[in-house]
């Protein structure tokens, strides 16, 4: 609630509904406090000043005042009041209360419906009904385009009714076709589904009406992303960090973005760039009061994971197997789920979870103090700076022993993180080491991986023994693949003149994008062969027409890697300074194909890339053996995996107890 009530009876009243209306609180409050001397038990009195303390922003205050005057007299301003400033407090469940009482005391009143679809609307299981209630509101005329705007969030994020939320993003433009806030929604549903033109366009009318906003800027920039526009998008990025510095979520886009390109920041600019939002996190973070966790290095240890990727996601084709073989006679598992979305995979690791706790909602002190109730001894982070982190709770230092790990190999930049977990090939010495912020812990190996049972098809014989020629192939997201990888790949396909080249876009428009950069430098249309987005079982098949895979940087495939290895694609990789560009290196040497596969120069990897289409009959050998070699590697030893962990998490334990005495 941002505004007073009706303006109660008698005349001194009035005139300090208008002072409250007029944004004159002082004045009125001074007034009110007069008048509760004369009259204590004047329940309009106290109701305004629960208006007014509700402005100031003292919610605490205002909760309480409001409730003594519902005790004096049950209206409905105190009531909507009360009920607002609850929301305000995070009290959600006497805030859905409240505003189920106000529809029953005025079923024509909007406000009500609105609000109370807006404390719902945090549940994916109640979207119906907010739909419902919001509908209400509209019909009774109130806030028609915010109502509009909530019916398009709810129907796109928790629904999947991308028509419902079209309709509606539509339906507020039509009221006002200069609504920033529709444009934005709209523009993010057409990036959702790749018609990034039509994105592009939104939100540079959105930028023209409002060049102020950080997340028009952040929003703008992500197409261009993913249209591989790399320096326009850290360009854009730059100005949302200039707008709003000390949002650490704008930061964090902008640092994940800075992955993508060797030729924006040198690596120690951006290892530089990490550190600077380590001191953004740092200021808004408060001290916690001193660890009670007992620092005996046998005991049985809990081990929290902090996520918004615990569904249908690649993060779970490597945390899901973890989750499953942790010893539990040795250590309880609790998650942090950051995320309102739950799938089968969700449902299936909160059953194998000890304790699971929904935080997506949590401000980052409540999810601190949260953290630190369930007394957690480590806490690993699974995201860095991808969508939806929750880096900024680290920051309070809520559990002794802090970690990151999987969501991409690269630092978080933050200092209250105490170890990065990586492998012998990601970070080989302290050379590598140098641009993380955190110590490298080492596992034998970075992650585990499981086939999904939709993997399970026959791997078919090398296509280069039917086709007389070398098929290459890239199938890592878009975003990864820069114009200085791109022109490489020319170059390879110079080198070797008789090879193709097979990618996977996500947008329409890079497909155009693609052909037309070939073409211009003398690779002959039927040379490459681009295809749209494609369903998995259709992603899965086209490796049946690569002999090779191509790996990009500096920012390397992980997931992409591991599944065209388990249909026999073995990848041809660039390894470099960065521990984001070893990816490839630290699937292909377990494998021993580090030396026939990674490159260490642009030079080599072409020359690796011509090599190979003079070895046909060796690599239809690799072919065939490469799911095998890959399911006897410890790329898939659940258990050895498992154990392996256990014994680096104690023994960081057991390192943070050493300095408690």
């Amino acid at each position: 609630m941002n505004k007073p009530g009706r303006a109660p009876g008698g005349a001194p009243l009035q005139q300090i509904a208008q002072l409250i209306a007029a944004g004159r609180l002082d004045a009125a409050g001074q007034q009110l406090q007069l008048i509760l001397r004369k009259t204590p038990l004047n329940s309009d009195a106290l109701r305004l000043l629960g208006d007014v303390l509700l402005l100031r922003g003292q919610h605490e205050a205002a909760f309480d005042t409001y409730q003594r005057s519902l005790s004096l007299r049950v209206s409905f301003d105190a009531l909507l009041g009360m009920a607002g400033a609850a929301e305000k407090l995070r009290r959600f469940d006497v805030a859905e209360q409240g505003y189920r009482s106000l529809i029953r005391m005025n079923p024509k009143a909007g406000e009500p419906y609105y609000r109370l679809a807006a404390v719902l609307s945090q549940q994916v299981d109640k979207a119906e009904e907010v739909i419902g209630l919001l509908t209400k509101s509209i019909s009774l005329d109130w806030r028609v385009k915010a109502s509009y705007m909530m019916i398009g969030h709810v129907a796109h994020k928790s629904l999947k009714n991308i028509d419902m939320a079209y309709n509606a993003f539509q339906k507020a433009l039509e009221i006002d076709p200069d609504y920033i806030d529709a444009l934005l929604e709209l523009a993010g549903l057409y990036m959702a589904y790749n018609r990034i033109e039509e994105a592009g366009k939104l939100l540079r009318k959105a930028i023209e009406l409002d060049p102020t906003r950080s997340d028009l800027y952040q929003t703008f920039s992500l197409s261009l992303l993913s249209l591989g526009k790399h320096e326009e998008c850290h360009q854009l990025l730059q100005q949302a960090v200039a707008l709003s510095p000390d949002q650490p979520g704008v930061y964090s886009a902008y640092l994940f973005s800075t992955n993508y390109s060797d030729t924006i920041l040198t690596p120690q600019q951006w290892f530089d760039e990490h550190l600077k939002f380590n001191a953004v996190v740092d200021a808004l973070a408060k001290p916690l009061p001193p660890f009670a966790n007992v620092p005996d290095p046998q005991r049985k240890l809990r081990i929290g994971f902090v996520s918004a990727d615990l569904r249908g996601h690649s993060v779970a084709y490597f945390f899901q197997p973890l989750l499953q073989q942790l010893d539990r006679q040795q250590f309880e598992v609790y998650c942090y789920y950051n995320n309102r979305r739950s799938d089968d995979t969700t449902e299936a690791m909160q059953r194998l979870a000890d304790g699971w706790r929904n935080v997506a909602t949590m401000t980052d002190e409540e999810m601190a103090l949260q953290i630190r109730a369930d007394a957690i001894d480590l806490l690993v982070d699974l995201g860095v700076h991808t969508g939806d982190n929750r880096l900024p709770v680290f920051a309070w230092r809520p559990a002794p022993v802090q970690f990151t790990w999987l969501g991409y190999a690269a630092t978080s930049g933050m200092r209250s993180i105490d170890y990065i977990l990586s492998d012998r090939y990601y970070t080989p010495d302290a050379a590598a080491a140098r641009y993380c912020a955190e110590k490298p812990a080492l596992l034998q190996g970075y992650r585990v991986f499981r086939a999904s049972a939709e993997m399970n098809v026959p791997v078919e014989t090398l296509p280069a023994l039917r086709n007389g020629y070398l098929t290459f192939g890239s199938f890592n997201n878009f975003i990864k693949i820069s114009t200085d990888v791109l022109s490489l790949w020319v170059e390879l396909l110079q080198q070797v003149p008789d090879a193709r080249l097979v990618m996977i876009v996500q947008a329409r428009e890079s497909i155009e994008y693609v052909q037309d950069f070939f073409a211009q430098r003398g690779i002959a249309p039927q040379r490459v062969q681009v295809h749209w987005k494609l369903r998995f079982d259709k992603f899965l098949a086209l490796h049946n027409e690569v002999d090779i895979a191509l790996d990009t940087w500096p920012f390397g495939g992980l997931t992409t890697t591991l599944h065209g290895m388990w249909m026999g694609v073995p990848i041809l990789t660039l390894a470099g300074e960065r521990m984001l560009s070893r990816s490839g290196l630290s699937l292909l040497a377990p494998l021993g194909l580090d030396r026939d596969f990674v490159a260490y120069s642009r030079a080599e990897y072409v020359q690796k890339a011509q090599q190979w289409s003079r070895q046909i009959p060796q690599l239809a050998e690799l072919r065939a053996g490469l799911r095998q070699r890959l399911q006897q590697s410890i790329l898939m030893d659940e258990p050895g995996f498992a154990r392996d962990f256990e014994s680096r998490m104690r023994a960081c334990w057991s390192e943070w107890c050493a300095k408690q005495k």
